[in-house]
């Protein structure tokens, strides 16, 4: 999801609602790394939190390419590697914790 258009079409309680949500998301994953590797440095956590929820926002069009943008990858000489989000998220977590 585009911030931008999220702001553009949302009021403001609903976009603070969304900002609290999305908080208490960041809070569930630091505390699932923290009871993981609970020897974590908090900036090496922080690091973490910041490549990680970017990556989130952007898994759907790598797990859910439309006929349309298969089409036009096809077109373009581009090659599509289909995966699901579960496979995603254990390997940016992996390499991002290693």
């Amino acid at each position: 999801m585009n911030f931008s258009d999220m702001e553009e079409n949302t009021r403001l309680q609903q976009l603070t609602d969304f900002k609290n949500i999305f908080n208490d998301s960041v809070n569930v994953l630091s505390t699932c790394v923290r009871k993981a590797i609970p020897y974590i440095y908090e900036d090496d956590l922080q690091g973490f939190i910041t490549a990680f929820m970017p990556m989130m926002f952007g898994l759907h069009p790598y797990t859910s390419a439309t006929p349309k943008q298969l089409k036009a990858m096809e077109l373009a000489g581009c090659s599509y590697r289909k995966t699901t989000v579960s496979d995603l998220v254990i390997n940016v977590t992996v390499k991002l914790l290693s």
